[in-house]
């Protein structure tokens, strides 16, 4: 009897391991579908002001040339964990026009996001693409 409940427990404590681990896992993903949902509006709405809050180094992104860019479509087309919770890699579609030229381009990006566990948050790694 004694022997059962000592199983008992330790498939217990199992259990409850790989529920914080799930939960973990599942807060993560929750929070890089809300990051990126958040992200892909403003770039939407060409609003880079606010889309550059989601860039990790946003000193490196010269957002002078963005005055000129208006998007017309964003869309993710499928993404790809690489670091199990912490780094996804993301390719999406952007049509867009310089309002200097009015030419309608689409290009397709690849975007990687990583996971910080230092304030839990979800950051573009590379910035904004190269809008030729």
């Amino acid at each position: 009897m004694r022997q059962a409940l000592t199983i008992m427990a330790v498939i217990l404590v199992i259990a409850l391991a790989g529920c914080v681990t799930t939960l973990t896992d599942l807060s993560k993903k929750e929070s890089f579908d809300d990051i990126t949902r958040a992200y892909g509006g403003s770039m939407r709405w060409s609003d880079f002001d606010s889309a550059i809050l989601f860039v990790r180094q946003p000193g490196a992104v010269g957002l002078d040339v963005l005055k000129n860019i208006k998007m017309t479509t964003y869309e993710v087309k499928h993404h790809l964990v690489i670091q199990e919770g912490f780094r996804i890699r993301q390719i999406a579609s952007i049509a867009y026009f310089k309002k200097s030229d009015m030419l309608l381009r689409t290009i397709s990006v690849e975007e990687v996001w990583e996971y910080t566990e230092e304030d839990g948050q979800w950051y573009l790694v590379k910035g904004f693409p190269d809008f030729k």
